[in-house]
């Protein structure tokens, strides 16, 4: 758990894409259009 606060915020859609370890979750992300992806981010 202290390995995961010690991880940068993510703030933009270029920071999910870079954090995200899962190759399946990483290809299903880079299929969307960005406006998508903002609205993940937003979620999150």
């Amino acid at each position: 758990m202290a390995d995961r606060e010690k991880q940068t915020e993510v703030r933009s859609v270029s920071d999910l894409l870079d954090e995200t370890e899962s190759e399946n979750l990483y290809l299903a992300l880079i299929t969307v259009d960005r406006r998508t992806l903002q609205i993940v981010l937003l979620k999150m």
